[in-house]
């Protein structure tokens, strides 16, 4: 039983198992990995489109980023994508796996799924809110 636990232990290690990062709401996202790409070249595609205020509008992502506003992109879009305005928001929120445990968890703890009014605040405490825990990193960002 020991030898299959090791070698459990050891083919876990070597496919990036345990890496030691625990996400916290002090620090939610996972640092970037050694396949990391912040520029977008040629492999960026379509994430989210539509119409907006009477224009149309295409969102691109770049698969290879893995910074933590990337993170926080694809969990964002992860919920957006599920949510019906109206109704699930909650259920899209706490069924979303692309979003860290923690910040799921502050979700709930505040009130995420007690209606709909309710998980559209929590969200926004949660996510988008300037001192949001789970807010994406804020970066300088220049014309």
């Amino acid at each position: 039983m020991r030898c299959i636990l090791a070698i459990s232990f050891a083919v876990l290690a070597a496919c990036g198992g345990d890496d030691g990062f625990t996400p916290t709401l002090d620090e939610p996202w996972h640092p970037p990995g050694p396949d990391h790409q912040a520029e977008c070249t040629d492999q960026c595609v379509p994430i989210l489109g539509g119409t907006s205020h009477h224009i149309d509008f295409t969102i691109y992502g770049n698969p290879a980023d893995d910074s933590p506003r990337a993170q926080w992109g694809k969990c964002f879009v992860q919920v957006m994508a599920c949510w019906e305005p109206g109704e699930n928001l909650a259920a899209c929120s706490v069924g979303a796996d692309r979003c860290p445990a923690p910040c799921v968890a502050e979700f709930v703890r505040l009130g995420g799924e007690a209606g709909e009014d309710a998980a559209f605040d929590a969200f926004h405490r949660v996510y988008m809110d300037d001192d949001a825990p789970c807010r994406y990193p804020a970066e300088e960002v220049s014309p």
